[in-house]
Order: C-alpha cells, then sequence, then structure tokens
C-alpha cells in the first residue's frame, strides 16, 4: 500500500496537514532564512549540539517544518567551517611582514572586558554554570528563560562578558601559535572530508530522507552508516596490508608518516553508484586482505 504512495500525493497531503496547523513547509525560503539563523548563532556559539537545539527551537518557534538532522547537520557544519575561515583570513591578512606596523595594530581590541558587569553577576554565573554541569536542565532551556527578557538581562550580558576571555584567549594563540593553526585546519579538512563522504553516498534526492516514518528514516541512515563503515575498513585493511608487505624501512617510514597526515574517509575508489551485496556468496576475500603476514593464533 505504502508502496503505491507516491511523492506528489505525500506533498499534497503534507502541505494540508501544515496548514491545518497554521505551519509552512521547509522550502528555500525557510531554507535560506535557516541558514541565516546558523550563521549567527555559530558566532557566539561553537558547539554544533547547542547550535542544533537552538535552531531546531526556533523553527517550532516560527511554526516552520524540521527538515532532516542530515540537513540541519550540514547547515551548521557548513557555517562552522566559513566562520572558521572567515576568521582565518581575517587573521592572515593581518600576519603581514610588516606585521608590527599593520598587523599588531589591526588586532588590538577596541575596548576592555568590563570587569564590574561579571563581578557583579558572578553568583548567578556560578549558578548557571552549576546548573549546566549537574544537568538539571540543558543550556537551550536556560537561555530560553532569558529570551523573554531580551538581551539586555544583566546574566546574559555578564555570560557574554564572560564568554570573550576564552575567545580573545583562543585568537591570540591563533596568531602566535602557527602548529596551532595548521592542527585547527588539519580538523577542519576532516570534518569537511567526512560531510563530503556523507553526501557522496547520499547522492539521491537532494540528500535528503524521502521516507516519512521515523523507523524507516533510522533505517535509511543505518544504511549510509554501514556503507561508510565498510568503506573506512576496507581502506584499513588495505593500507594494513601494504604496511606488512612493505620491506624497506624507508619507504615504510614514508608510508606510516602519510596514513598519519592523511585520513582513511576516502571513498573515490569505490563504485557508489553500484550494488552493494552482502550475501555470504559474494562476502568473499577475493583481494587477500584478511591474510595478514602474521595470522593471529
Amino acid at each position: 500500500m505504502l508502496n503505491n504512495y507516491s511523492k506528489v500525493t505525500y506533498l499534497r497531503h503534507q502541505n494540508l496537514i501544515l496548514h491545518y496547523f497554521g505551519c509552512r513547509a521547509f522550502d528555500a525560503a525557510a531554507r535560506i532564512f535557516t541558514s541565516n539563523e546558523i550563521a549567527l548563532m555559530v558566532r557566539v556559539q561553537f558547539r554544533p549540539k547547542l547550535v542544533l537545539l537552538e535552531i531546531i527551537d526556533l523553527l517550532i518557534t516560527k511554526k516552520i517544518a524540521l527538515p532532516s538532522y542530515v540537513l540541519l547537520a550540514d547547515l551548521i557544519v557548513s557555517a562552522i567551517n566559513h566562520y572558521q575561515q572567515e576568521l582565518s583570513q581575517i587573521i592572515d591578512r593581518c600576519l603581514t611582514e610588516n606585521y608590527e606596523e599593520q598587523g599588531h595594530t589591526a588586532l588590538l581590541p577596541h575596548r576592555a572586558i568590563r570587569e564590574a558587569m561579571i563581578e557583579s553577576q558572578w553568583d548567578e554565573v556560578l549558578r548557571f554554570i552549576t546548573t549546566i554541569r549537574l544537568k538539571v536542565a540543558s543550556v537551550s532551556q536556560l537561555f530560553k528563560r532569558l529570551n523573554p527578557y531580551s538581551k539586555q538581562h544583566p546574566l546574559y550580558l555578564a555570560l557574554k562578558e564572560f564568554g570573550k576571555m576564552p575567545k580573545l584567549l583562543f585568537i591570540l594563540k591563533y596568531v602566535d601559535d602557527p602548529a596551532f593553526r595548521q592542527s585547527i585546519e588539519k580538523q577542519l579538512n576532516k570534518v569537511e572530508s567526512s560531510n563530503k563522504f556523507s553526501k557522496a553516498i547520499s547522492f539521491g534526492h537532494n540528500h535528503e530522507f524521502i521516507q516519512s516514518e521515523k523507523e524507516e528514516q533510522e533505517i535509511a541512515e543505518g544504511c549510509r552508516r554501514l556503507i561508510k563503515n565498510v568503506i573506512t575498513c576496507w581502506n584499513y585493511l588495505f593500507l594494513t596490508r601494504m604496511l606488512d608487505q612493505e620491506t624497506d624501512p624507508a619507504r615504510k617510514v614514508e608510508l606510516i608518516e602519510a596514513v598519519r597526515n592523511g585520513s582513511v574517509a576516502t571513498w573515490r575508489h569505490f563504485n557508489l553508484h553500484g550494488e552493494f551485496d552482502f550475501s555470504d556468496e559474494k562476502m568473499v576475500d577475493s583481494v587477500g586482505l584478511t591474510n595478514s603476514k602474521n595470522p593471529p593464533p
């Protein structure tokens, strides 16, 4: 019966249900609105989980149908990467040969942190942090309580001033420590590569779920995760066999260094548009990946 439920009919019924409850679909305009709001959120909150919770609360408040988790995760990751690259470009422009004359001046703060504002609300700040640490309430719930008082609430302003200190320390360390900058870029590249990996597997239907039931969506997500794990496992086994078979010590060191600086989340040597058969007849090690030089006893 569900197989005869066409996508056109499904979308029409979905619009009727949304209209009945006074909501609107997650269309192109809603996607642009969500992207802009996420871009603003990541500038004050780098933790993706908190950004996800905040954007879900905002969409519910605006009565916009929630899209799939995959779509929201892609928007959040893209926004974080874009903001990190924007910060990197600003700092790189300042790190010129005339750093003392131009760059250092450009990075000077235009005002000091208002310590009096933090001190006046310090007891409330400690209560706020303790509530989060003890998991009495979630961060999204606490900030939702502050929202009705607008952004002029004394506790909100104190938390904002307090948050500027670790952010300032991060920027200064980013400027002064090249190894720290390189490690951040390396992690960003890994995140972006993993994001592209997921998109490469979910290449149809604009990377969105076409299943309407939660159980079917979980099955679809489980299948995608299974394919990712299979490809990653194959890469590990292939690299392990190459290291086992290599007899030249110098070449072996080069391979280990390449693996350390690279990523196993690569898929271009797989035909993702092909057919995946996990039957016992096909699950045969035709390449000899499991035949280790030193097999376990």
